[in-house]
């Protein structure tokens, strides 16, 4: 049985600077629609800079879809 998402758990993977430049009031706001897929992660510019290159790599991880 694939585990269910927590906004928390794709939050951690998150830069967490609150900034909105992906059109939300926050980033937890921003990892509860990414969890039902209503945004993509490239929204998220701040995660492309190099400094978080393991968060972005993280993040890919725990919201890929489970394989059947």
């Amino acid at each position: 049985m694939p585990k269910i998402l927590r906004p928390l758990d794709v939050y951690r993977h998150l830069p967490g600077t609150n900034c909105g430049v992906c059109g939300e009031v926050n980033c937890m706001a921003y990892a509860a629609k990414l969890i039902e897929r209503q945004v993509t992660v490239d929204k998220c510019t701040p995660l492309f800079e190099a400094k978080y290159e393991a968060k972005l790599k993280a993040l890919r991880e725990t919201i890929r879809p489970p394989v059947r």
